[in-house]
């Protein structure tokens, strides 16, 4: 049943929101624009907010939802957790899209909207208050996956969660390995509050 979970969790990860708003409304892959990347941030560049509100929506409820079909299929943490690493996957390296995705991180928060609220509640605010200081969403992004770890291990001890958290986080930080090295050199890009 955990196959089951891993493949049906993966297709639904490669459920993109981004790249099918890019071909219906403007024709076009939006991983040929902007960063490349098939998320939120992008297509809120790129295709602009009303996009980036759509494609947040979508892609946090598939996260939340693969933890839910999980469950439903097998009762479990194991069986969750297997299921949230999946969806993650499958949004960041979708075989349907030639394994360019997206970065996962709203994904990574629909998952733990369901598996750990109160980690995710702490990590977000955090994240925001990160993102708006330096206009850097991949700052903030990162930093988020750090604290939901460390708030995690604090709440839970070393529990299935606070393992999947490590596993989430060592994916979303290797997806941002771009952004930290322009964040070092300085020339990381902003994000405009109009």
């Amino acid at each position: 049943m955990y196959l089951v979970i891993f493949i049906l969790c993966y297709l639904l990860g490669n459920i993109n929101p981004a790249y099918i708003y890019g071909k219906l409304t403007k024709n076009t892959d939006i991983r040929n624009h902007g960063s490349g990347n098939a998320g939120t941030t992008n297509a809120m560049r790129v295709l602009g907010k009303k996009a980036g509100a759509v494609v947040l929506a979508v892609d946090f409820a598939k996260g939340a939802l693969a933890v839910w079909l999980a469950g439903a299929l097998s009762s479990g943490a194991y069986a969750q957790a297997i299921g949230a690493l999946a969806v993650i996957l499958g949004h960041d390296w979708p075989v349907l899209l030639k394994f360019r995705g997206g970065k996962g991180i709203a994904t990574i928060c629909g998952v733990f909207l369901v598996l750990a609220p109160v980690s995710l509640a702490i990590s977000v605010g955090i994240a925001l208050v990160l993102i708006f200081l330096t206009r850097m969403v991949s700052l903030g992004s990162i930093c988020g996956l750090l604290v939901n770890v460390v708030v995690l291990f604090v709440m839970e001890g070393p529990g299935i969660h606070a393992f999947l958290a490590i596993a989430v986080a060592a994916i979303g930080i290797f997806q941002h390995r771009q952004n930290i090295k322009r964040i070092i050199q300085g020339n990381e890009n902003k994000l405009t509050f109009r």
